[in-house]
């Protein structure tokens, strides 16, 4: 099995992914945090969160928790206004 570079792993994610996966990171960065600090609070190795950010991981939905968690916040289901 060959291992997908940067560019071939983001083919992979839709506009959803990428969106949900830039909220996470500013998330982060709003909280002051650092890969390497949140890694610490939420015991996610931090070449994981790296590679989630980077697109080359799709999170599931109980890692995006589990990073959100200590700082603060979760997942939500909310009406799209714009259909």
């Amino acid at each position: 099995m060959s291992k997908k570079s940067n560019s071939e792993a983001n083919m992979d994610l839709d506009a959803s992914d990428r969106r949900l996966i830039y909220d996470v990171i500013r998330t982060r960065e709003s909280c002051g945090l650092s890969q390497t600090q949140l890694s610490k609070l939420c015991g996610t190795p931090q070449p994981l969160i790296s590679r989630i950010e980077n697109g080359v991981h799709k999170p599931t939905t109980s890692s995006i928790n589990r990073l959100l968690k200590p700082m603060g916040y979760k997942l939500a289901i909310v009406k799209d206004d714009s259909q």
